[in-house]
């Protein structure tokens, strides 16, 4: 999900033409920097934590760092441009907000102290976005509380919502339907589509 909020705030176009296609943003990632899948996960996760050479050097090694950095900002510079007027309103307000207007205060994005200062402008990136997923995580579950009560949420893990349902397979499919359509619709603002992918199982473990 933060991902998909980075595209919708960033407006960044490979990322929204990745999402509104419904591209593998992982495969897209490694074609664009030359690097396989599994490495471009990691570095798609990683923007949202403010990724930076140093964070691709511990991924990678120098060498390879030293060539995947200057094409990750080419190919991404319109979000790291938005990752930097983050950073710069953070440094001026001194807090960001998320997407239902919470505010995260960073009372150390001035401080004199750089490994401090560059802990909180990462921060400020990560909170605008993973305060913002649970954001949209909460309302998720207020709809469902709403309007299916006789799905008895047990827990939510990130942007997963597990709960319960007394019934048949065949009832419990028809109403994971309907979650799906309540739980994508907290969506519909946003520039990129957000999916649901419910799952049906006599236990967690078999529903995942």
């Amino acid at each position: 999900m933060e991902l998909r909020l980075i595209a919708h705030y960033s407006r960044d176009p490979l990322l929204m033409d990745a999402y509104r296609r419904g591209l593998d943003l992982h495969k897209l990632t490694g074609e664009l920097l030359e690097i396989s899948r599994a490495d471009a996960k990691p570095v798609n996760f990683g923007l949202a934590y403010g990724l930076s050479y140093y964070a691709l050097v511990d991924l990678f090694g120098e060498e390879m760092a030293t060539r995947v950095w200057p094409l990750l900002r080419q190919r991404y510079r319109v979000l790291m441009q938005y990752t930097n007027s983050v950073h710069q309103a953070a440094h001026e307000m001194e807090y960001v907000r998320t997407l239902a207007g919470r505010k995260r205060r960073l009372p150390f994005i001035n401080t004199g102290d750089h490994y401090q200062r560059g802990h909180a402008e990462r921060q400020a990136f990560n909170a605008k976005m993973q305060g913002s997923a649970a954001d949209l995580v909460k309302l998720a579950q207020i709809f469902l509380a709403d309007r299916l009560p006789e799905f008895e949420q047990v827990l939510q893990v990130h942007d997963e919502v597990i709960g319960e349902f007394r019934g048949t397979r065949k009832q419990a499919e028809e109403l994971a339907v309907c979650i799906k359509q309540i739980m994508e619709s907290v969506g519909r603002e946003l520039e990129v589509p957000l999916l649901c992918d419910p799952k049906v199982g006599v236990s967690w473990r078999a529903g995942k």
